[in-house]
């Protein structure tokens, strides 16, 4: 992945939407001082159970989410984020990875970042564990469908 100075820049609408909180102004300038912007390949560039802990935050196009057998999960747009998991490492999250857009550009927040800020705003943690539940039982609905068998598709042209 290659950082890029260039990325356009996280805003504080942004952050506090993806924390569900709104950060002192102190708090948050800490926040955007560890942030780093990143421009990846398009492609496979991130796994949930390789990654280190910490929120990517889509700030240009586009990130498609994929389960272990490469099924779309979702497609994410600019101010939605994925990571969410990583901050849980108790909870067992389905695997999940990311697949880049052209001209993707992320912000990531590292993990040493958040989890002061976790531990100070109870309401952040319970906000990001809600969100990774909702994307693990999404993951867990496009796992369930089931191929409709190709003799039976076979069947309805005759």
């Amino acid at each position: 992945m290659v950082q890029n100075a260039s990325t356009p820049a996280l805003t504080q609408g942004q952050l506090s939407d993806v924390l569900g909180y709104q950060l002192s102004q102190k708090e948050i300038e800490n926040c955007f001082k560890t942030t780093e912007h990143l421009t990846p390949k398009v492609g496979q560039f991130w796994q949930a159970g390789d990654a280190q802990p910490g929120i990517y935050i889509v700030t240009v196009g586009k990130v498609r989410l994929l389960d272990s057998q490469g099924e779309l999960i979702t497609t994410l747009n600019a101010g939605a984020s994925f990571g969410e998991s990583t901050l849980f490492p108790n909870h067992s999250f389905q695997p999940y990875s990311a697949r880049a857009s052209v001209n993707l550009k992320l912000s990531y927040i590292p993990g040493e970042t958040l989890l002061p800020l976790i531990q100070k705003h109870p309401e952040i943690e319970e906000h990001l564990h809600q969100v990774a539940l909702k994307l693990d039982s999404l993951q867990k609905k496009v796992s369930q469908k089931l191929p409709i068998p190709l003799m039976k598709i076979c069947q309805k042209r005759t």
